[in-house]
């Protein structure tokens, strides 16, 4: 029979497993918010006016830097704001950010944003 020191250590070392498999969800479950319905039609409605290119919604907590390549070394031309909905032109792998290498070419902006904090709402082309 277990002391009751060890079945308290064992039963913690379980917990803290399931807290860091809870917690790894939670990230990967950052990619894909849940958005009620009304959201969702709201945001394909404002997409429909952005002439026919896909439409990404920009899902970094901070504004996020718009760069001349796919590339975090590459000059910030401008930024784009949390929450903000930017026109795709294509997508092309660059440097590796968080686990993902593809990076958007943004429409108006004339720039690449990272995708990994880009959600994008429709498919996008490659470049």
């Amino acid at each position: 029979m277990l002391k009751p020191t060890r079945t308290a250590l064992a039963l913690t070392a379980a917990g803290a497993v399931l807290a860091l498999a809870g917690a790894s969800a939670a990230v990967a479950d950052e990619d894909d918010p849940k958005r009620s319905e009304a959201t969702v039609g709201s945001v394909q409605d404002t997409a429909k006016h952005h002439a026919g290119h896909p439409v990404g919604k920009v899902v970094s907590k901070v504004p996020l830097n718009v760069r001349t390549q796919p590339s975090t070394y590459a000059r910030a031309v401008g930024v784009v704001h949390p929450h903000e909905l930017v026109t795709l032109q294509c997508k092309k792998r660059g440097d590796w950010v968080n686990g993902n290498t593809l990076w958007y070419r943004l429409q108006a902006k004339n720039g690449w944003v990272s995708a990994r904090y880009v959600q994008n709402l429709h498919a996008v082309k490659w470049c």
